[in-house]
């Protein structure tokens, strides 16, 4: 009988065990440092990345600027009410990037190692502007030679995890 009892609340301990280790998995990740909490996960040429939304204006004119690192599986998202020619600078930006342009689902191009200005003082009317090669409602900016990495080509597909990002 005494068999049996321990037996029975081992099985017991090792069920609640896997329950609560199980919903571990399903608890979302704290957002990487540096990162708003609004973020979505998109998937592209079967990689993962975990990217900020930049909503409003001002988070879209600030975009990565200030940053001083970016993740291999981070990103920032721009979202954009109607496809357009949108340009992209680098101003105030620490680190390069590759950026990704997205029209409704499909890449339709990228930049790659977008590079940052050397000299912070120049002015803004001499940053270069990247411009998409067609217009886009999306544009993904990713750790620079995160393209190459992956293999990434204009016509691959952008798969969007969270409802209101896309």
């Amino acid at each position: 009988m005494r068999k049996f009892f321990l037996i029975a609340i081992l099985v017991i301990i090792t069920g609640v065990l896997y329950a609560v280790l199980d919903n571990f998995r399903t608890i979302p990740p704290v957002p990487p440092t540096g990162m708003r909490a609004e973020r979505v996960a998109i998937r592209i040429h079967g990689q993962n990345i975990l990217a900020e939304i930049a909503n409003t204006e001002e988070e879209k004119e600030k975009g990565l600027g200030g940053r001083t690192a970016l993740g291999s599986n981070e990103g920032m998202f721009f979202p954009f009410p109607e496809r357009g020619s949108y340009g992209f600078w680098m101003k105030g930006m620490k680190i390069p990037i590759d950026i990704v342009w997205i029209s409704g689902t499909t890449v339709i191009g990228f930049e790659e190692n977008v590079p940052f200005p050397q000299d912070a003082s120049v002015d803004d009317g001499k940053l270069p502007v990247y411009l998409p090669p067609s217009p886009v409602d999306g544009v993904l900016e990713l750790q620079a030679g995160k393209v190459k990495s992956i293999g990434l080509q204009a016509g691959d597909l952008a798969d969007f995890e969270r409802g209101n990002g896309r």
